[in-house]
């Protein structure tokens, strides 16, 4: 806690929006509600994004006083049978149960905050029931709901969870018959110079696609973060994204 406060101190000038999420579930972190609020306190903008498992009344709660802007639960699918598909072990009820509480706390402690937004991962096994998930998100009374591509690690061959609507998946076919990213990918990324990952071992990391932490800047645990943002490991890597960024293995699944 004591790193993130002075991250956040050092930053706070700077920063816009503050996002409390990286390959993991952000309640599973004891702390996190103290995060959100420090960084509220400092006039950032948070966001933070759940699968819903741990939404409880308490939590709830917490949740709506850190003063969070906005919080995504993801939501795919509107059956359990469905929905367990991808949430492996997981239980629509239990999520669907803390979206309610988060809708009746607001309205009960009269904050127009978090803004709530359900998240649906359009896959082959779940598109069919887009239309439900809108009649859904209606009753549940959230704020937004937004269908999102999957990125599937495993494409280039086709992948049995590839959606067969065009608009909501993320590669095309070939005429090879394999499969790649829409678009042409430049050499270029606004990413690198508008943002950065700090993961739980305080390492600086260019984007969340280095999900293995590959090409980390740096830490801050030793040294200050703008420090390690503009040292030399960061200079080159931005030249190299400048100059061929197909050669990193992580930018070729990336639709930025």
């Amino acid at each position: 806690m004591s790193l993130y406060v002075s991250l956040i101190d050092e930053l706070k000038s700077k920063l816009l929006h503050v996002i409390f999420y990286f390959q993991g579930e952000p309640f599973l972190h004891n702390d996190l509600n103290k995060m959100i609020h420090y960084a509220h306190l400092a006039r950032l903008y948070t966001t933070t994004s759940t699968n819903g498992q741990m939404l409880t009344d308490k939590t709830a709660k917490e949740i709506v006083l850190s003063g969070l802007d906005k919080l995504i639960i993801s939501v795919d699918g509107s059956t359990q049978d469905v929905y367990e598909t991808y949430r492996k072990g997981g239980k629509l009820s239990k999520t669907i149960e803390g979206i309610e509480r988060i809708v009746a706390l607001k309205k009960t402690l009269k904050s127009v905050t978090p803004m709530i937004v359900i998240q649906f991962l359009v896959l082959k096994t779940n598109e069919h029931q887009m239309k439900e998930m809108k009649l859904l998100a209606k009753k549940l009374n959230v704020d937004r709901l937004t269908f999102k591509t999957a990125q599937l690690s495993d494409f280039k061959n086709g992948n049995d969870l590839l959606p067969t609507k065009i608009k909501y998946t993320r590669y095309k076919i070939g005429k090879d018959g394999k499969y790649r990213i829409k678009g042409s990918q430049p050499n270029h990324c606004w990413r690198l110079w508008s943002g950065a990952v700090v993961n739980t071992k305080g390492e600086i990391l260019p984007c969340c696609f280095d999900k293995n932490s590959e090409y980390s800047f740096g830490s801050i645990q030793n040294i200050s973060f703008l420090n390690n943002w503009h040292n030399k490991k960061a200079s080159d890597f931005r030249g190299k994204i400048l100059q061929n960024r197909k050669q990193f293995e992580m930018c070729k699944n990336c639709t930025e």
